[in-house]
């Protein structure tokens, strides 16, 4: 027991010294007295809500789900969804029933009404108190920023994200879990080139440390989120990811690019390349996209059909010559797909996976993004080794799936190649997507 103490001690003597535990530390102490979710959700109604007042989410869709899946996680269950599509209504989303407008203000009277769109809360707002529901009553009823941040933090890409790290980090917390790595904190920190990514990287993990406080999220978006910056808070309806791989601060494409697309989905990211070349004004040489999953590859093969100098190869990528199982698209949300498995069922998929380094068998390639689903950018990366220290190509890989992938990433980058300069961006309206740039130029 005392060397167990004694052990503690050094740990936390060590992590007091340390330059970002200590920035983490004065992040998670401008948080106190700042409002909550629940408080910026429902100001002084939250008393109420936690008593158990009943709630309806007004919108089935996405960022409905999105709310429920958010509410759940702080033990409040809304009584069921409203919506005005008659097509749904009747029948059952995610477990609850869905009612009309009418059947709310018949059956639900003395409830309090979430609306659950990212457009256009004001006319819903405004429906809902033509059928007599009190306004005092409608939360989330103005399209103003505060209300397109609460839809940001309950996307599915900030909640699926931090519950996935939290659990992982169990029975220790996320600030403990730091603590015990602070060394390599440190090191990961002083691997990025500006100070804006060593903000970036000391902000999110004091998002995950302070339990996905929304002050800390807010700020963290209006700070960093490249989209909010360029477009507006919620300003782009498509993916921004896809457009940052391409369009960034960090590097240009050039003529001749020999672009590897690993994780190429649908072809979103294959289309996106090719409209970035045209806007830049240079001419590709090649694109390699690699797609295991059935589905998506099905997708990305009728999607780039028409695209010059593009091969598409169904094939896995990893650490090794092997065989794995992986979650489907088609069964999982988006941050579970591409997850490794040991189960063999309906929603799994059993793949041939080679290493990058004997799938390209040493052609040169200029340009790498990866951003494959699941907690797999650090395998296939160590397949790729000698490809990366030989042609040191450009590299866009989504390093947000794992602490581990975020941490461990741009120090393998550093001891690879020291000549690359190393960028941290974070590219889209929630928590996840956060992305490494690298390049020798």
């Amino acid at each position: 027991m005392q060397g167990e103490m004694q052990k503690d001690n050094a740990v936390f003597s060590k992590a007091n010294t340390s330059v970002v535990i200590s920035r983490i530390k004065s992040l998670l102490e401008e948080t106190k007295g700042k409002d909550s979710f629940l408080d910026v959700l429902f100001g002084a109604s939250q008393k109420a809500v936690l008593e158990g007042k009943s709630i309806i989410l007004f919108g089935g869709g996405a960022l409905g789900k999105e709310m429920l899946y958010a509410l759940q996680h702080l033990n409040i269950f809304p009584a069921a969804f409203c919506d005005n599509n008659t097509s749904v209504q009747g029948k059952n989303i995610k477990g609850l029933p869905v009612i009309s407008p009418e059947q709310l203000r018949a059956d639900y009277p003395d409830s309090f009404v979430i609306i659950c769109i990212s457009k256009h809360e004001d006319s819903i707002a405004k429906q809902l108190i033509k059928l007599g529901v009190n306004s005092e009553c409608i939360f989330r009823k103005e399209s103003n920023t505060t209300n397109k941040l609460i839809a940001m933090y309950t996307m599915v890409g900030t909640q699926a994200s931090y519950w996935h790290h939290h659990e992982r980090c169990l029975p220790d917390s996320m600030l403990q879990r730091f603590m015990q790595m602070s060394d390599k904190l440190d090191e990961a920190y002083e691997c990025y080139q500006d100070q804006y990514s060593k903000d970036v990287f000391v902000y999110k993990l004091a998002i995950f440390a302070s339990g996905l406080h929304f002050w800390l999220f807010k700020q963290f978006m209006l700070l960093y989120s490249e989209p909010c910056h360029e477009f507006g808070v919620l300003g782009y309806d498509d993916t921004p990811e896809d457009y940052y791989y391409f369009n960034n601060d960090v590097f240009n494409i050039d003529n001749g690019e020999i672009y590897l697309d690993v994780g190429a989905y649908d072809g979103d990211t294959v289309l996106s390349f090719i409209t970035a070349s045209q806007k830049q004004d240079v001419a590709y040489k090649e694109i390699i996209a690699i797609e295991p999953d059935p589905s998506c590859f099905d997708l990305l093969v009728s999607n780039t059909k028409e695209c010059e100098n593009t091969s598409i190869h169904q094939v896995g990528l990893w650490y090794e010559t092997s065989q794995i199982n992986f979650l489907t698209s088609e069964e999982t949300i988006h941050a579970q797909a591409g997850n490794i498995t040991t189960t063999v069922d309906d929603r799994t998929v059993t793949i041939n996976v080679h290493r990058l380094d004997d799938f390209l068998e040493g052609e040169k390639v200029t340009f790498i993004k990866m951003d494959p689903s699941g907690d797999i950018v650090r395998q296939v990366l160590m397949g790729g080794e000698k490809t990366i220290r030989t042609h040191k190509p450009k590299l866009a890989l989504g390093i947000y799936h794992s602490l581990e992938e975020f941490i461990d990433i741009p120090i393998l980058l550093k001891e690879w190649c020291p000549e690359y300069k190393l960028f941290l961006r974070h590219n889209t309206y929630h928590l996840s997507d956060t992305d490494l740039y690298a390049h020798v130029g």
